[in-house]
């Protein structure tokens, strides 16, 4: 269940999903928006993970803007030309193993890049929705900048509220799911177990640019087992009415 785990003082809390404590969650919902501005400006959201820098979002380039009631909760919207949030303290996973889940909705079918190492991709990791919604592409950066596609089971969908979850091991292997499946896997692919770890800063990019809204994005500096994403799988599709 969603819940606050409060430190030494009732001021110092961060967020968890039953047992797990992500280093980084970044609920849009709680962006300090006022009603009817559609301007994300200066305003901030604080990261509620457990990670020792604060992971604050909201330096911004283009005019990313904030939906209210977009996604059954308040979102950040990118217009596909240029949009792009920049994370001040970037992540970086301390191995290969790092579990990322993010809630987004697509506003059309072509490839958009959901995060990234620089925001106009030319270097290092960045994870893209591609192939008509029906492809995840990885580039396994940094050092090798080598793009691998994983072919989805089943295809997301334009318009809806969605969940995708990248789940990888201390050995490298991929794991990817929706909200109630796996939608496919790697676990031989020289590039793909070779990948040292993950850095991300940037929500969207300057390049395959992003068209649609992101509501959440929570990631962990490990692997999580299959009980662990079955948690995540519920409290999110149950918090975004995903279906």
């Amino acid at each position: 269940m969603l819940g606050q785990d409060f430190g030494s003082s009732s001021s110092s809390y961060r967020d968890v999903i039953g047992d797990l404590d992500p280093s980084i969650w970044l609920e849009m919902n709680k962006f300090n928006v006022p009603h009817g501005d559609d301007t994300i400006g200066s305003n901030t959201i604080v990261n509620r993970g457990n990670a020792t820098l604060d992971h604050t979002c909201g330096a911004h380039e283009g005019d990313t803007g904030f939906t209210h009631g977009g996604m059954v909760l308040n979102a950040v919207k990118f217009d596909g030309a240029g949009d792009v949030m920049k994370i001040t303290n970037s992540f970086q996973s301390t191995n290969k193993s790092f579990c990322t889940a993010i809630v987004f909705s697509k506003g059309d079918t072509a490839t958009d890049v959901l995060l990234g190492h620089k925001p106009d991709l030319s270097d290092g990791f960045y994870l893209k929705i591609a192939g008509s919604l029906g492809r995840v592409d990885m580039n396994m950066g940094p050092g090798f900048n080598v793009n691998k596609a994983f072919s989805l089971s089943s295809s997301f969908l334009r318009g809806t509220n969605e969940l995708l979850i990248v789940n990888r091991d201390v050995g490298g292997e991929v794991f990817i799911h929706d909200h109630e499946q796996q939608l496919a896997s790697n676990v031989s692919n020289s590039d793909v177990l070779a990948m040292p770890y993950i850095s991300w800063g940037f929500i969207g990019g300057t390049s395959s640019d992003l068209d649609g809204q992101v509501g959440e994005i929570i990631q962990f500096d490990r692997f999580l087992q299959s009980g662990e994403i079955s948690i995540i799988q519920q409290e999110m599709a149950l918090k975004w009415s995903i279906t």
